[in-house]
């Protein structure tokens, strides 16, 4: 099995959690990579590289809510790729930061209806405020292991 700081997918109850983990996961993978600095929007600035995964956070700016996007190049604006449609645009830091998160952690809600593969970590299922319906959530978004 993988350690947990490995793992493709972190979800969390609360957007505390979500914030930091995802914070953690790519400041430590932008360590010796080119980046730009996608100022603070509802999360806090992260350093942003080829390669960088988000996911949308509203519908807006050729972005959907729940799209997964990938940077492919990064300068004064950012160029993303739509994992689903293939389709390469550009759009401003400031965009970014308004209209998508970092995709290494989501919220039960963000997740569900959502597909992944690899690793999934479940987090908080201790918490007073997991139910039943957040485990059937968690368990059925993955569609295969790690290879």
């Amino acid at each position: 099995y993988k350690e947990a700081d490995d793992a493709d997918l972190h979800v969390c109850i609360s957007h505390k959690r979500r914030r930091m983990i995802s914070t953690t996961k790519q400041c430590r993978a932008a360590v010796g990579k080119q980046c730009v600095e996608v100022p603070a929007g509802d999360d806090p600035a992260f350093p942003c590289f080829v390669g960088t995964r988000l996911v949308g956070n509203s519908t807006g700016a050729r972005i959907l809510n729940g799209g997964r996007y990938s940077v492919v190049q990064i300068g004064e604006c950012v160029r993303l790729v739509d994992e689903l449609t293939k389709e390469n645009f550009d759009m401003s830091k400031e965009a970014i930061s308004k209209h998508c998160l970092l995709a290494h952690a989501m919220t039960y809600n963000k997740v569900q209806g959502s597909t992944e593969s690899g690793t999934i970590i479940l987090h908080d299922t201790s918490s007073n405020f997991f139910r039943k319906c957040h485990l059937m959530v968690g368990l059925s978004r993955a569609t295969d292991g790690p290879k």
